[in-house]
């Protein structure tokens, strides 16, 4: 008799836990300025300007703008490496299509990827070695003129 009252109550316990489900919430990843970024030809003639966040160090270039559902206009990422070294992005978990440029250490943009690809793993890598690399919204370089040959300087 205790028994059949025992399972009574452990079906009871298990049914009104498993109504109980747990809600995963997601939290809007939020532009956080770090800096300003701007683009100049080789005469220092005045080409664009962004507000930027900088990724400096592991844990913030191998995050990125994933998991990021818009970039303003006036906005970019731009991450820093210790040295140059030949390069190579992808998109997995990056929700927005973005330009993607490379930078050498010198600051010179050395090629410049278009309309990448949102979510894709298919690898986007420095044609020479890079130190820099900025990505922007997608249509920020057709829509500004940035081409490569343009230099950067930027501030924190």
């Amino acid at each position: 008799m205790k028994l059949k009252y025992i399972i009574i109550i452990l079906c009871s316990f298990s049914l009104a836990c498993s109504s109980k489900r747990k809600e995963i919430k997601t939290v809007e990843i939020k532009f956080k300025k770090e800096g300003n970024l701007e683009i100049h030809n080789q005469k220092k003639k005045h080409i664009a300007s962004f507000d930027i966040e900088i990724a400096d160090n592991d844990f913030e270039r191998e995050t990125g703008l994933m998991y990021r559902e818009n970039i303003a206009e006036s906005q970019g990422m731009l991450f820093v490496f210790d040295k140059e070294q030949q390069l190579s992005f992808y998109m997995k978990n990056t929700l927005i299509a973005l330009d993607i440029l490379f930078i050498n250490g010198e600051q010179e943009i050395i090629n410049i990827y278009k309309n990448t690809q949102p979510m894709s793993t298919n690898n986007i890598k420095s044609l020479l070695p890079a130190k820099f690399v900025l990505e922007l919204k997608s249509g920020s370089c057709e829509r500004l003129g940035i081409e490569e040959g343009l230099r950067i300087t930027y501030k924190k």
